[in-house]
């Protein structure tokens, strides 16, 4: 199946400031180690070569992933696989592979965390194959140019467990002809067989290519993508299987559709997910124009992201109860705290897909108060609860260099009743920083 899942409010003189902005997470992106359920063994990759030469002090991936595998120490440069073991990284940078890692035949997770680590395929080889009964996990990785002719030029699932988090897949390709004429699939992932699962969540799948299922291609099993973003894939989804969207955006797919059922498949998604055309299921039908997506970019984070551009439909249009709970728990794919209220409606909702429109960074600098000069006005001749005085209005407004404009508002207020003599007014405006400016003028009542 696939599943698609979803801060606000501000007196006469300012309170003390409180610091804000963007908090990125460390739970969320790691300090080179993801948080694991267990303590697992862990090797640690020193480079960036793909070899296996023994004895050069160089753990490569290839080599870790063979030590893991083996639950023995296969390469001395690496780490001892045993039992849960985790591979991480102590370098930053490309992995060109030269021919296919390892199958993964044991239990791993693979973490990027603290670092920046890409693994290329080189447009020649598939990145990973999963053994059947196998789990792999994924986070903070770029999984970029895997190509194999059939199945699954990023990863091919034999009927394992694959978990992707807070990673991307960009540029793998699956075009076909592969063994016997079959047609491509899975560009990115191909997930096979009973009992072939695939978990998604706060991940970009972009410009991957296939002949059916340029992003996921599912053939009997089930694939959970949650707060994700499917953007200029080959058909984004093939159906042959169960799939599950949550807060998920499904979008400017080159051919095939966005989701493309070959038969048997079942694909779930209510409203909080967003697609430019109507082959999602239940996800709401807008336009790629409105959904605003910006080209893959470096976005903060160990990940490249898709921002949301301004005015997004993606903004604050999240299922809250998917955000608030794992896998997700209010983060975004870069270690980004969610919610923020991207529309300023004063109401905080996560936005839909794997990017959270942030608040600009916090500054010292209050918003500028535009007031007018001291205002003198004659009192009109009929009295207000025995008073005399004059109803005075005026304008005012506040202008910050980070959020652009902000509420200014003044005590008393525009159109209140001023009475005879001299009248302080204060205005207040705070930025989402918690920087308060205070402004004054006079309005004089003359009898």
């Amino acid at each position: 199946m696939i599943l698609l899942k979803h801060f606000r409010g501000r007196g006469a003189f300012c309170n003390p400031r409180i610091l804000g902005g963007v908090v990125l997470s460390l739970a969320a992106i790691g300090l080179g180690v993801f948080a694991w359920a267990a303590s697992p063994v862990v090797i640690t990759v020193n480079t960036l070569s793909d070899e296996t030469t023994p004895n050069n002090g160089l753990c490569s991936l290839r080599e870790a992933i063979t030590n893991a595998n083996d639950n023995a120490q296969t390469y001395p440069e690496c780490a001892a696989g045993s039992g849960a073991n985790a591979i991480t990284f102590s370098v930053s940078g490309t992995i060109t592979l030269g021919s296919t890692l390892p199958n993964i035949n044991d239990d791993l997770t693979i973490d990027g965390g603290g670092q920046s680590i890409t693994v290329s395929g080189n447009n020649s080889v598939q990145v990973l194959a999963v053994n059947t009964g196998k789990t792999l996990s994924l986070h903070n990785l770029t999984i970029v140019n895997g190509y194999r002719p059939n199945y699954g030029g990023g990863i091919y699932n034999q009927s394992g467990t694959v978990n992707v988090t807070n990673s991307t897949f960009s540029g793998n390709t699956a075009p076909g002809p592969g063994l016997i004429g079959s047609p491509g699939g899975g560009g990115g992932i191909y997930n096979n067989g009973n009992g072939a699962t695939v978990n998604v969540t706060n991940s970009t799948f972009s410009g991957n290519s296939a002949s059916f299922g340029g992003g996921i291609s599912n053939n009997g099993g089930t694939v959970n993508v949650t707060q994700s973003t499917f953007s200029g894939n080959t058909a984004s989804f093939s159906a042959g299987g169960i799939y599950n969207l949550q807060n998920t955006i499904i979008a400017n797919s080159t051919s095939g559709g966005n989701c493309f059922n070959t038969g048997g498949g079942t694909i779930t998604a209510d409203s909080d997910n967003l697609a430019d055309d109507n082959t999602c299921g239940g996800a709401t039908v807008t336009t790629s124009a409105q959904i605003n997506l910006q080209p893959l970019a470096t976005n903060g984070g160990p990940t490249q992201t898709m921002a949301l551009g301004p005015g997004s439909v993606a903004i604050d249009a999240g299922d809250e109860t998917v955000c608030a709970v794992p896998p997700v728990n209010e983060f975004d794919q870069r270690g980004v705290a969610r919610p923020f209220d991207g529309d300023s409606d004063g109401i905080a909702v996560c936005d839909t897909g794997a990017y959270e429109v942030a608040p600009p960074p916090c500054d010292n600098n209050p918003p500028n108060i535009t007031a007018p000069s001291n205002i003198t006005t004659e009192a009109q001749k009929k009295k207000v609860n025995g008073q005399k005085g004059a109803f005075v209005s005026f304008s005012v407004s506040a202008f910050d260099n980070e959020d652009g404009p902000v509420t200014a508002t003044a005590n008393p207020t525009s159109g209140t009743f001023f009475p005879v003599g001299i009248t302080t007014v204060v205005v207040t405006a705070t930025d989402h920083c918690n920087n308060c400016a205070t402004k004054t003028f006079t309005v004089t009542v003359r009898n």
